[in-house]
């Protein structure tokens, strides 16, 4: 038998000496896990038949960006479908800084689980593969969708209060805007752009006075959009659906928040933190409820996010005197609910949108530069006040650990 004391010592040597030796490594360590973080997004509202009568068609979207990253891929929703959606091609590109928009350069295709096109089912959602794609923050992509197979209900955002595109049959990779015949004002199936990066996203949740009504259309003069500018560590999203109420339904205008904070704040990509402001529509519909009723809606709200570890900052409701439906009744309701929220007794933090927007000569009414004629919605201007007063270090600057898919 063959043993090990019959190779000279020298041999022996040697052969140790390389089976104890550090082995170089044949590939390249493997690339962190990426980081996703909501850039954009919208909540939807409804399923619309304005495009029933279209066979197929293409929508084109310009969402502007808050968080930059390396990476990109989007959400759609058919959510509101009465029938399976087919995305024959999604494209997304950079969009021109100026009007008329359009791709600065050739759109790239995104694919869905590895395939072209995807069929999202009634009352579904699908995430596109990631595209490394520079995105900067603050910039305006252009995200094409043509549905082959539409369904007879397209699922959209009804007041984005922006400028979108549609056009008959598959023109999701034109450069020339004139091939879109068609403007809309809605955001349609386009739920979320994320991004690879570093951080957190933050949630804007409420109503038409988060959703924009009464900035300027096509400028993103939101105040969502104004928080953004101000702090490019955090993605937000604008959650807001006009209309939209705490505590009931309203057809046309979205769930109740108690009902679809869950889809709208717990199922986005890297959220850390949401604002909450909605509650003035409860208070001005013809049996408002009462201050304790209120209160359940916001405490059913922040329990949604706290179980998947998101903060709650609590907004002021913002004044209305001078509106349609103001009454004294409604208006001491409002200073109740407002008095709580600064209590700190239910939220992880205030941000006083009423303090930043109100007349200090007469508080229940807007700053007359503030508002845009109606006496409840913010301007421009009043956007800009209300974006100033979230305290910056309550939103999510560092990197976080893991990633929250959001599917």
């Amino acid at each position: 038998m063959r043993t090990w004391t019959s190779v000279p010592a020298a041999v022996l040597a040697v052969l140790l000496t390389l089976w104890s030796a550090p082995v170089a490594q044949a590939v390249a360590p493997a690339r962190a896990a990426a980081h996703w973080v909501a850039t954009w997004g919208t909540a939807m509202s409804e399923g619309s038949a304005e495009l029933a009568s279209w066979p197929s068609y293409t929508v084109r979207h310009f969402p502007h960006t808050s968080l930059g990253g390396s990476a990109v891929r989007i959400r759609l929703s058919n959510v509101y479908g009465d029938g399976a959606a087919r995305f024959g091609r999604v494209t997304v590109a950079v969009a021109t800084a100026t009007s008329p928009r359009r791709p600065v350069s050739t759109p790239r295709e995104l694919s869905f689980g590895g395939r072209r096109p995807v069929t999202v089912a009634a009352g579904g959602t699908a995430v596109s593969d990631p595209l490394p794609f520079t995105v900067a923050a603050g910039s305006d992509l252009v995200v094409s969708m043509f549905l082959d197979r539409p369904p007879g209900l397209a699922t959209r955002h009804r007041a984005a209060y922006a400028h979108n595109h549609l056009a008959a049959g598959d023109q999701s990779g034109a450069l020339d805007p004139a091939v879109f015949t068609r403007s809309t004002t809605s955001w349609y199936f386009l739920a979320d752009v994320e991004v690879d990066a570093p951080g957190g996203a933050v949630v804007a949740f409420g109503d038409s006075i988060t959703d924009g009504a009464g900035s300027t259309v096509g400028t993103d003069r939101r105040w969502p959009d104004r928080l953004a500018a101000r702090d490019r560590r955090s993605g937000v999203v604008n959650a807001g659906i006009s209309g939209n109420k705490v505590l009931a339904d309203n057809p046309g205008y979205g769930p109740a928040g108690i009902s679809r904070a869950q889809r709208d704040i717990t199922r986005r990509a890297g959220v850390r933190t949401a604002i909450l402001l909605q509650g003035i529509n409860d208070i001005r519909q013809d049996n408002p409820p009462s201050l304790e009723q209120l209160w359940q809606g916001y405490r059913r709200i922040v329990a949604t996010a706290h179980a998947r570890g998101i903060r709650v900052l609590g907004g002021t409701l913002t004044p209305f005197q001078g509106s349609a439906r103001f009454t004294a009744a409604r208006e001491s309701l409002r200073q109740q609910v407002n008095q709580r929220i600064r209590s700190g007794v239910l939220f992880d933090g205030v941000v006083d949108f009423d303090a930043a927007v109100r007349d200090p000569a007469d508080p229940a009414r807007l700053r007359a530069h503030f508002h845009n004629g109606d006496w409840l919605h913010p301007n421009d201007a009043g956007y800009q006040a209300m974006a100033g007063a979230v305290p910056l270090s309550e939103l999510p600057a560092p990197a976080v650990a893991g990633t929250r898919s959001g599917r």
